[in-house]
Formats: C-alpha cells, structure tokens, sequence
C-alpha cells in the first residue's frame, strides 16, 4: 500500500472537519496515511498513533526535522502540505533528495483575506496591493513546482492563480457519512438559529445583528459558536437590546459542534458577497446539513450553483433590511418544512460527491494518476 504524510497547519488536538475524517479516516482504505499536527507546548518530537507531533518552531526544516527523529521520510510517495507556503517551499527543497510526489492543499487564502481587510480600511492602497502582487507571484511558482494542486474550489483556484500550469483537483469541504444525524422533529418556538465560525470585521456580522434587532417582537433566538468570544463579546455591547436572546458557545470537537446545530432549526451562512467569501460554498454549510438543519445563504453564482433556493436552501443578499425579512420568514416557517428543506439539500449535495468517502476514493484516484 502506497503511502501519505500529510503536514497540516493545525495544532496538536486539533478536531478539523476535513482533516480528521477524510484524511485520517476514510482515505485510510486506500492509503497508509500519516499527519503531522504542530505544538506549541512540547519541545519534542511525538508519534500518537500514525501521526506526528512536531514542535512548532521545526515546521520550517521539517523534513530535515522529521529525518533526525528517525522518520523514514524516503518511504513516503506522497508528501501533501496544507496552506503553509514556507513548509511547502522545504518539502519541494528536498523532493529530489528523497523521490516523493507533492501536492499543496489551498483551504483558505489568508493572504487575500489580510488584503481584502486592508482596502476595507484604507481607501488607497497601492503599496498593499503590489505587495500582494510580489507574493502571489512568489506562491505561484511554488504551485506549479508541485505534482499537485488542491484548492478547495476550481473558482478559488483560477480567480488566485489563473491558468495553472499543473494539475489541479478541487477538494472543497464535505460531510462525514458517519456523522449524518437523522430529521428534526422539535418545531417548538422560538425558532434557534446558528452561526457556527470565526468572526472578524471583514465578516461584517455586525448587519446580522442589525437584522435580529428589527425582529425583536418575533419569538427567536440565535446561537453563535465560534473560538473568538472575545471579538463577539465586543460587537454585542452594541446590541444591549438583544441581551438574554443569544448565547455564545465553544466546541470542543466535531461531536459537540453537531450537537449544538442539532439543538437549533436553521444554520446561518451569511457574509458579504467578497471575492474572497465567493469562491467557495462556506465549510460551515456542511456542518449545518450533516447535524440536521438547512442553512441561510448569501445570494452568490457559487452557492446557488450548489444548492436551490427555497427547495434546498435559503438565500438573500448580504443587506440588514433583507436579512431580517428572509429571517422573519423563516421564524414564520413551519418545522415540516425547515425539516424538507434540509433533507432535499443534504441529499444534493451527497449526491454532487460531497461525502468523504466518496472524496477519498477520488482523491485515490488523483494521487496514482500522477
């Protein structure tokens, strides 16, 4: 059996939604699989399991870190990197050294993110944007360096890197067939919303507040998951009107994320309609189908091309005035049909290859094509 080493940007004890199921899970029927995970708290090397856990300040000689610790990193023939291009830059160092395949995993482009965030604060911003320019260009050279690209879309793919001279094989969020929990029977009032994710200015959730405040004669109540009280907290001092209406939540891992969307009727996914929100069905939207609830949706080509409006989702534009009608109208819905809403969107998107196991077997696939 063929195998993998996976080296992620995520901490030791860390329960991702893709990582844990779809790499070290279900893709473990057809490849041996390893992991790395990062520490900030030890400063030696650790195996738990298949994985590894390597202090954080090794990540960037880590194959030379991990061929100190014993390692057989030759015995690899597939080394796929997550995010970091300064891990990627040493793994492709070392490449012809040791005779593995690379592929570069792009969840999420934090650099675009630290760009939009900077035009939203300044109105000239030419030095920013040549600056992203430089390392755009940079990241570039590194991708097409590899065997393999995995965006998380195709959309998020070309509109960063246009015309990629490599192969690429889009590998977006998906949903833990083992994880499906079953139809919703509580239609009790008030109606329980969710947003389960981070939080930042750029996600203006400040026009979702605005939106519940018009409500406030409606029988509702909104759940907000999330591992940055801190921020939350701050933004809600504005909104002393909706105090003993929301509560503020953390999970421990994926099992207590699922119960807590269990608990409520509609997960909410709305952010502005940014490029850089746009090129991708929100990770959260999983989340919410797989625990029993449909989602609310920003109105974008991406998510409607996804899901159906009304039949499989809700949709409005990214407007408090518009938000507060379509959640008024969601408030006014009937259980039955919040319940029909997500069955016919959770089985479209399994039905579009959305499930794990079926990820796994296609990524397989990809991997010994290359």
């Amino acid at each position: 059996m063929k195998k993998l080493l996976y080296i992620t940007d995520q901490q030791e004890y860390a329960d991702h939604g893709t990582i844990a199921p779809l790499f070290g899970h279900y893709l473990k029927k057809y490849l041996q699989v390893s992991i790395v995970y990062y520490t900030r708290y030890k400063d030696s090397f650790q195996y738990k399991g298949d994985d590894c856990i390597v202090p954080e300040e090794k990540l960037h000689s880590i194959i030379g870190y991990l061929d100190e610790e014993g390692v057989d990193v030759g015995s690899f023939d597939f080394i796929l990197v997550r995010n970091r291009f300064d891990i990627l830059r040493t793994v492709l160092a070392h490449r012809a050294r040791y005779g593995y395949r690379v592929g570069f995993r792009l969840s999420f482009p934090k650099n675009e993110t630290a760009y939009t965030a900077m035009m939203a604060k300044y109105k000239r911003a030419l030095l920013p944007s040549l600056a992203l320019k430089y390392k755009r260009g940079r990241e570039r050279k590194l991708i097409e360096a590899c065997d393999l690209f995995l965006p998380s879309s195709a959309m998020l793919a070309s509109g960063l890197y246009p015309a990629l001279a490599l192969p690429t094989f889009p590998l977006p969020a998906g949903i833990d067939p083992a994880r499906i929990a079953g139809p919703k029977n509580d239609g009790t009032a008030p109606r329980r919303f969710i947003y389960v994710g981070s939080l930042d200015p750029l996600r203006r959730f400040e026009t979702l507040l605005d939106a519940f405040t018009a409500l406030t004669r409606l029988e509702w109540s909104l759940d907000i998951s999330t591992f940055d009280p801190t921020y939350l907290k701050t933004i809600l001092k504005g909104y002393p009107m909706l105090s003993g209406r929301i509560r503020i939540l953390q999970a421990a891992n994926l099992s207590e994320l699922g119960r807590q969307i269990g608990a409520c009727d509609v997960g909410l996914a709305l952010m502005p309609a940014l490029p850089i929100f746009a090129m991708t069905l929100p990770a959260k939207v999983m989340d919410y189908y797989a625990a029993g609830v449909p989602a609310l949706l920003t109105d974008t080509p991406k998510n409607r091309d996804r899901l159906r409006d009304g039949d499989e989702a809700f949709f409005c534009t990214f407007d408090a005035a518009a938000i507060a009608a379509t959640l008024e109208t969601l408030i006014r819905s009937d259980a039955a049909h919040l319940a029909l809403v997500r069955e016919q969107g959770l089985r479209r998107l399994l039905g579009a290859g959305r499930s794990y196991d079926v990820m796994a077997e296609q990524l397989y696939r990809r991997l010994t094509a290359i």
